[in-house]
């Protein structure tokens, strides 16, 4: 395995430690200083690789989406027919590397300050825009398109949703009972909606 270069390594480390801040101490008490401190090092560092707590703050969420775009890969690779690979994509939301309280209340700040920083507004629409684009391509597959289109929209309001509880309180659902509760959903609706060609998954 190649050695990773020691900036690229800081980079790393200054990412986790704001992701850790924000869910600690919330977006705006994540202070540049308080991060810099938390982990021994001068403020000075964050500004060099980052340019301050904007720059650093939107790597975070380039981080927490590449996460979940990572494991999206994985499992769509071992997927089969539409309804596995749809599965596939719930299961990726919701798999333990992503759906962690740090992770969720991170992404929950995330979103509220995308209302007033455009660079966050475009990762939080890109990311938006993502996700129901693979959700209602194979979606489009075991029902009618209008069906697919509003199916979509349900399901990205429930992950949204697990999302967001697991943000607000650490003793929250736990990836593993998510997940269940998201499956159980999707089977039902798919059971109600499928097409009467289309194979069970």
């Amino acid at each position: 395995m190649p050695v990773q270069p020691i900036n690229l390594i800081r980079r790393e480390e200054f990412i986790e430690a704001a992701i850790a801040s924000i869910h600690k101490y919330g977006f705006h008490d994540a202070t540049v200083n308080r991060i810099a401190r938390d982990l021994g090092v001068s403020a000075g560092n964050i500004h060099y690789y980052f340019g301050g707590k904007d720059g650093l703050f939107e790597a975070a969420m380039h981080r927490l989406l590449s996460r979940i775009r990572h494991e999206s890969a994985q499992q769509l690779a071992i997927a089969g027919s539409p309804e596995d690979r749809l599965r596939a994509i719930v299961s990726a939301n919701l798999s333990p590397q992503v759906f962690q309280p740090a992770f969720c209340r991170t992404w929950l700040h995330f979103v509220a300050e995308s209302i007033h920083r455009p660079a966050l507004q475009r990762l939080q629409r890109v990311n938006g825009m993502r996700i129901r684009s693979n959700i209602r391509s194979v979606l489009r597959k075991i029902v009618t398109s209008a069906q697919a289109n509003a199916l979509t929209e349900e399901l990205v309001a429930l992950l949204d949703g697990l999302w967001a509880h697991r943000g607000q309180v650490d003793e929250g659902l736990e990836p593993a009972e998510a997940l269940a509760f998201a499956m159980s959903f999707l089977n039902h609706r798919l059971a109600v909606h499928r097409l009467p060609s289309s194979p069970a998954g």
